[in-house]
């Protein structure tokens, strides 16, 4: 998620832990982390996010959303999560998307729209498991 916001240490493991404990206060076996190793429920990370002033929401394959139609620009970054495990971030810099991934070296470049959907096409039929979350700037009332 530092990625996400490109802000260092804005999320830290000590702040993650208090809202995994606001849901489940047991700190061995909690239901929303593994401790000491994080391993976030999504729940909060959207929480987290949240508290930013995000909104994040799931694209939903079942219900037909096609990765071709979406509005990708208007998008501040992409969560994505592999089989349940791992996470890494999405973002576009100045029209340019890219995979900042903390496993990697360096942040990948993905290309432009086309090639992002590409990428995400890929990344969804040879994955098992594929969770991807937009995140959008919350509108003021």
């Amino acid at each position: 998620m530092n990625n996400l916001f490109q802000i260092p240490k804005l999320f830290t493991r000590h702040h993650l832990e208090q809202i995994a404990r606001k849901y489940d206060k047991r700190i061995v076996f909690n239901e929303y982390a593994t401790l000491w190793l994080g391993n976030y429920d999504i729940q909060i990370l959207i929480e987290a996010i949240n508290s930013c002033g995000y909104n994040v929401r799931q694209i939903d394959f079942s219900r037909g959303e096609s990765l071709s139609t979406l509005p990708w620009d208007t998008y501040f970054g992409l969560l994505i999560n592999l089989n349940g495990s791992h996470w890494f971030t999405v973002k576009n810099l100045n029209g340019i998307y890219y995979n900042l991934d903390s496993t990697l070296r360096k942040p990948f470049q993905i290309g432009h729209r086309d090639r992002l959907i590409e990428y995400l096409n890929r990344l969804i039929y040879h994955t098992r498991k594929v969770y991807l979350f937009v995140v959008n700037q919350q509108q003021e009332n």
